[in-house]
């Protein structure tokens, strides 16, 4: 008896499912085949299921991917304001946007981005203009917002993955080649035993078959493949570069902040010091005074 395609386990769920209908539909209105009718009835449920926990997988990743959109679009926002009232070349533009421009910063969603405004708040809680000042719990808000929805789409998106990788779907891949196989084997015996003739119990199941392509139609795939490969190879050059560039800006973002406490606090002991000695020398003059 001629066998029947294993199912990989990588199977997307839409083909499981053809599979499976293909299969019951003729199971249960074959009149051979009534008694393998519970068995296929018993196993829909886990189709339905996987089709049902996928679908909401789906829908929560792209529910978060709109947050990243609207955070990401909310921060850019942000960026356009601070620029339009930031002085240009100050020390407090230079501390935001260091060497980037505004189009630059905003270009990654969320990402790099996201990790240089955090940072802002501090910056502009201390600025001169009331606007950038008032403006600094917006970007508090927004940048919370945006963590929030990349951390939201980063688990949406391996939640997907580890039900089509590691979960759901590759132990129903499983369970219905074990199905698959074992019908296959009770639909030969009823081959045999009702001389129905070779290929029936095959006949069961959905059986795919694709045209061996010519020449010239693999050579226009492989070109087809080969631009979008270089295209897609082109896109990650970009990108590598640019959040190289990012990262050499968060990094000096954090070595001014650094050098601007540093500052600071050294301003702080300096005018302590001054302080110190100021007193030092008005309890000196005091004693000088009482001994006279």
């Amino acid at each position: 008896m001629v066998g029947i395609k294993t199912l990989p386990e990588t199977a997307t769920t839409t083909t499981g499912e053809t599979h499976f209908r293909f299969m019951a539909s003729r199971v249960r209105r074959n009149p051979h085949t009534l008694a393998f009718v519970a068995e296929v009835d018993a196993f829909e449920p886990r189709i339905e299921a996987a089709i049902a926990e996928e679908r909401n997988l789906l829908a929560a990743e792209a529910s978060a991917a709109a947050a990243v959109q609207f955070a990401d679009h909310d921060l850019d926002d942000s960026v356009d304001f601070v620029w339009a009232n930031v002085e240009k070349g100050s020390l407090l533009a230079q501390r935001l946007f260091g060497d980037l421009r505004p189009s630059e910063l905003k270009r990654p969603t969320l990402g790099g981005q996201l990790d240089i405004m955090k940072t802002w708040p501090e910056a502009l809680v201390e600025a001169d203009k009331a606007v950038l000042k008032d403006h600094a719990p917006v970007v508090a808000a927004r940048a919370q917002a945006g963590a929030m929805a990349a951390e939201e789409k980063k688990s949406a998106t391996q939640k997907l993955v580890d039900f089509r990788t590691i979960g759901t779907r590759v132990k129903l891949n499983q369970d219905h080649n074990g199905l698959r196989k074992s019908l296959h084997g009770k639909l030969g015996e009823v081959q045999h035993a009702h001389k129905l003739g070779a290929g029936w119990a095959e006949s069961f199941f959905l059986q795919e078959s694709a045209e061996e392509l010519t020449l010239p139609q693999l050579d226009k795939k492989i070109g087809a493949a080969t631009a979008e490969l270089d295209a897609l190879t082109k896109q990650r050059e970009a990108l590598v570069a640019q959040e190289a560039r990012l990262a050499a800006q968060r990094a000096q973002a954090e070595k001014r902040e650094k050098k601007a406490k540093l500052d600071a606090l050294q301003k702080l002991k300096a005018d302590l010091a001054a302080q110190e000695a100021a007193l030092l020398a008005e309890l000196a003059e005091g004693d000088a005074s009482t001994k006279s």
